[in-house]
C-alpha cells in the first residue's frame, strides 16, 4: 500500500510548444495505492500504447509497483502526476532486453506443431529475447568520441598519500583526508575532499580523455582501481565528478566514485533519479518537476528536457507514457 496527488488525464500537448492544463482536482496521494487494482490496471492499459504491449511482461508490474514504493517513501513526491512522469521515464530510460528460456511447439513440414502420442503439440526449449523495464541499466555501447568512456583511476586518499598530495598541491594535510585522488587515462590528476570540493588538479587538466589513445605512464603507473564512468541508473549517470555530486546528494558521500557499480542498485537509481528531477540539480541542469507540473498545469511533453533536452524524439512518446501511468495511479488510488 501506497499514497499520492493528481489532475484529470489529458491528452498531451503538441511535442515541445504547449502546456496541457485540467481543472484542479486533488492529485495528492495521502491514502495510498492498492497494488492488485494497479497491476490489473497495468495489464488492462497494454492494448492502448505501443511501448507498454512491445514491452509488458509480468516483470514490468513488479518493478513499477516497487520504485512506487520509492516514491511513496519520499516526502517530496507531493503530486500523483510526478509519480507518473517518473515512472514513465525509468520505463523508457531503464529498458533492456534479456534472453530468457521458454516452451515453444516443435514444428514439422508447413511449419505446423508436431504431435506426441497425447494429441498434444510437442514442447520444445526455445532461448528468447524478452523486454526487462522500470530496471536500472548500464549504457549501452556509448561511441569512443565519448570522453567520459575513458577509464580512470580513483583511490581514497590515505595518511601515506598526504607528504605527497601536500608538495604536489600546495594544500594543508587536514583537508586531503577522506578525500579522492582521481587520475584520468591522459595522465590529468585531479584531488577533491570528503565532501566533493575540487582542491586541486594538475596544470591545464581537462575532464575526459581521448578513449582510443594510449594511457599515459601517469595513469599506467597510479596505484588506484580503474573504473569507468559510463551511463548507469534509471537516468544515465555520466562522468566521474556527477558520480561525486550524486553520491554527496543523496547521502551516500564518495561511494559512487570508487563504487559506480552501486548506482545500478534500485534505491540509488531511484535516488540519483528523484533528486535531479525534484531538486533541478545535476543532469536536470536546472529544470524540475514542479516547473512542468503544478496546479493545473500538467506539460508532460516538454518534462523530457530534465533528462535529454536534445532527444525530441522521445517527448511525445515519454509524455503518452506518462498519461496512461497517471491512469493506472488513479484507478488503483485508494
Amino acid at each position: 500500500m501506497w499514497s499520492r496527488q493528481r489532475t484529470s488525464p489529458r491528452s498531451p500537448s503538441q511535442t515541445g510548444t504547449s502546456v496541457a492544463t485540467s481543472e484542479l482536482k486533488d492529485f495528492t496521494h495521502t491514502r495510498g495505492f492498492d497494488a492488485q487494482k494497479f497491476a490489473q490496471a497495468f495489464v488492462d492499459r497494454r492494448g492502448k500504447h505501443l511501448y507498454l504491449r512491445l514491452r509488458y511482461t509480468p516483470s514490468a508490474v513488479q518493478n513499477a509497483l516497487g520504485l512506487i514504493q520509492m516514491m511513496q517513501a519520499d516526502y517530496r513526491v507531493i503530486d500523483l502526476r510526478w509519480m507518473a512522469y517518473l515512472l514513465a521515464t525509468a520505463f523508457w530510460e531503464g529498458a533492456k532486453t534479456v534472453s530468457a528460456k521458454t516452451l515453444v511447439p516443435k514444428l514439422g513440414k508447413g511449419k505446423k506443431p508436431i504431435l506426441g502420442l497425447d494429441k498434444l503439440p510437442v514442447m520444445v526449449e526455445k532461448r528468447v529475447k524478452i523486454w526487462n523495464v522500470i530496471v536500472p541499466i548500464d549504457e549501452g555501447h556509448p561511441s569512443n568520441s565519448k570522453r567520459y568512456k575513458a577509464p580512470v583511476k580513483v583511490k581514497p586518499i590515505e595518511t601515506a598519500d598526504v607528504d605527497v598530495l601536500v608538495k604536489m598541491s600546495k594544500k594543508d594535510a587536514a583537508t586531503l583526508i577522506g578525500g579522492a585522488w582521481i587520475v584520468e587515462k591522459d595522465g590529468d590528476q585531479f584531488l577533491v575532499d570528503s565532501a566533493g570540493g575540487r582542491l586541486w588538479q594538475s596544470k591545464k587538466a581537462d575532464y575526459g580523455a581521448d578513449f582510443e589513445r594510449p594511457a599515459s605512464s601517469t595513469y599506467t603507473n597510479f596505484h588506484g582501481d580503474a573504473c569507468t564512468y559510463t551511463g548507469r541508473g534509471y537516468v544515465q549517470l555520466t562522468w566521474w565528478y556527477n558520480y561525486v555530486t550524486a553520491g554527496l546528494a543523496i547521502g551516500k558521500g564518495l561511494d559512487l566514485l570508487f563504487a559506480p557499480d552501486l548506482v545500478k542498485d534500485p534505491k540509488i537509481a531511484y535516488d540519483v533519479m528523484a533528486h535531479g528531477m525534484i531538486t533541478g540539480k545535476g543532469f536536470a541542469n536546472g529544470r524540475k518537476l514542479s516547473k512542468y507540473i503544478h496546479g493545473t498545469q500538467k506539460d508532460y511533453v516538454n518534462a523530457r528536457k530534465m533528462v535529454n533536452y536534445n532527444d525530441t524524439s522521445s517527448y511525445q512518446p515519454i509524455a503518452e507514457l506518462a498519461e496512461q501511468f497517471e491512469a493506472m495511479l488513479l484507478d488503483a488510488r485508494l
